[in-house]
């Protein structure tokens, strides 16, 4: 029997994840891609499919990015009437909140009914920083996240009960993940990941997750070549070269000293998040090791092969967008609240609650200086108000986010970096958007049309510089 008050704080802890979202959902700033993923969802709703109309080239299907998201987010404008940043934002905060209630399902899963362990692990989660701020934006990540975590779910419930239809079911949950954003492919791996940790031990179970998960991922390219074709082929291998550091990615290939420099400079606010991505690193290499080389903690398997692999996947993509840390915060916040339940019964009580009030209270000092600090100016809001002041017939070159909902015909700047493609179609302003993880392609052609530019108008955020620049 459950005891009624551990409900009430796991209904607390739920309640609090939406109240945080609710009162950060209008001072928020627009984040990068939320105005233009909104841009494509509702061009989803007009034209029934996800493409982009603010150049010459419009109307293409947009396949940088698979097209299920678009289709769900074109449903829930369509239904709500929320076809705004707003909306949008409002959906992300119910999915935010359902996260939270699964990490803790999980975390009841796998410790066998620790009601400790799933309170420190939610609030870890509910409180967290980072989290809580790219849950709420107008991303696919998050989505793809849930969906993973749900596989997740039912891949340990496969794996404790030895059921198959559980694990065909987990396999296509996780599949799925990673073909609903690319970058899920960190839950099919963490199925990999678990697989070698624990010795090939369930592998009568484990195969049908890896069948599911192929079947999945096949179907998914079989179909997208079939139905989207060349632009979907095009742009797959883009990302590819982009993930194997083969193209330039944002302007900026990050090493030990840019992570740094950009924790620093930018990101200071997000200490408690940073204290747990710590925490877990260190307590997953521990676990790691229990479990290959003493075969301890096999119930935390799951888990532990997926922040394992999470924080390997991001680092090998170089921490080039930080939103993807969403894949990795929920599994961090659950391994860190076992280990920290786990100690509560130890001599060093004292030490992990005291650690633990730190922790939620430099959570606290993060979302009052996001409420009080970088809520004070909207730039993505202000430049495009600036740009809709302007002449229509004026062309802009710069990036996708900024082109959305301008008024005038807009060009980006990864399909306009050589000197022969900008004098194609000869610019009258350019709009730079640069923060310590982005910077513009820098191409000598790029950069010396930014160099020679007349700036008419700055704006800057808490994490960006915006500027437009008058071409001659």
């Amino acid at each position: 029997m459950i005891k009624r008050n551990f409900l009430v704080l796991v209904s607390l802890i739920i309640g609090l994840t939406l109240s945080i979202h609710v009162v950060t959902v209008l001072p928020t700033p627009y984040d990068w891609d939320e105005l233009f993923y909104t841009h494509v969802i509702k061009n989803t709703v007009e034209d029934g499919y996800p493409n982009v109309t603010f150049s010459k080239d419009s109307g293409e299907w947009f396949a940088y990015h698979p097209p299920f998201h678009f289709y769900l987010m074109s449903s829930w404008y369509q239904i709500t009437g929320l076809n705004t940043v707003l909306g949008g934002r409002i959906y992300a905060s119910i999915i935010a909140v359902a996260i939270v209630a699964l990490s803790m399902r999980i975390i009841w899963k796998v410790t066998e009914k620790s009601e400790e362990a799933v309170l420190i692990g939610g609030l870890l989660l509910a409180t967290d920083g980072w989290f809580n701020y790219t849950s709420l934006l107008v991303k696919i990540d998050s989505t793809s996240t849930l969906i993973g975590l749900v596989g997740s779910l039912f891949f340990i419930g496969a794996i404790q009960d030895q059921n198959k239809r559980w694990a065909v079911l987990s396999g296509l949950l996780v599949g799925f993940a990673a073909v609903y954003k690319h970058v899920g492919i960190i839950f099919p791996a963490a199925i990999v990941a678990h697989f070698l940790l624990t010795r090939f031990k369930n592998w009568q179970i484990e195969k049908w997750v890896f069948i599911s998960i192929v079947a999945v991922i096949v179907l998914y390219v079989a179909g997208m070549v079939i139905i989207v074709g060349e632009p979907f082929t095009e742009a797959t291998l883009v990302q590819i070269r982009r993930a194997l550091g083969q193209q330039e990615s944002r302007g900026l290939n990050f090493g030990i000293e840019e992570i740094i420099n950009a924790l620093v400079q930018t990101y200071w606010a997000f200490l408690g998040t940073i204290s747990i991505l710590t925490l877990a690193g260190l307590v997953v290499l521990k676990k790691a090791k229990d479990l290959l080389i003493f075969r301890e903690d096999k119930d935390l398997a799951q888990i532990v092969a997926l922040t394992l692999t999470a924080g390997v996947v991001l680092l090998s993509l170089q921490l080039r967008n930080p939103h993807y840390l969403v894949y990795l915060i929920p599994a961090a916040s659950m391994l860190v609240g076992i280990q920290l339940a786990r100690r509560l019964e130890t001599r060093f009580k004292n030490g992990v609650l005291a650690l633990l009030v730190i922790i939620v209270l430099l959570n606290g000092t993060t979302m009052v200086i996001r409420l009080t600090q970088f809520s004070l100016v909207n730039p993505l809001l202000e430049v495009h108000k600036f740009l809709n002041q302007q002449p229509a017939d004026l062309v802009v070159l710069t990036e996708e986010s900024i082109c959305a909902e301008i008024v005038q015909e807009c060009y980006k700047f990864g399909n306009f970096q050589t000197l022969e493609r900008i004098e194609s179609i000869n610019p009258d302003l350019l709009v730079v958007y640069t923060t310590t993880t982005h910077q513009p392609p820098q191409t000598e052609a790029l950069l010396d049309l930014i160099a020679k530019g007349e700036p008419l108008f700055r704006v800057e955020g808490w994490k960006e510089i915006i500027t437009v620049l008058r071409v001659e």
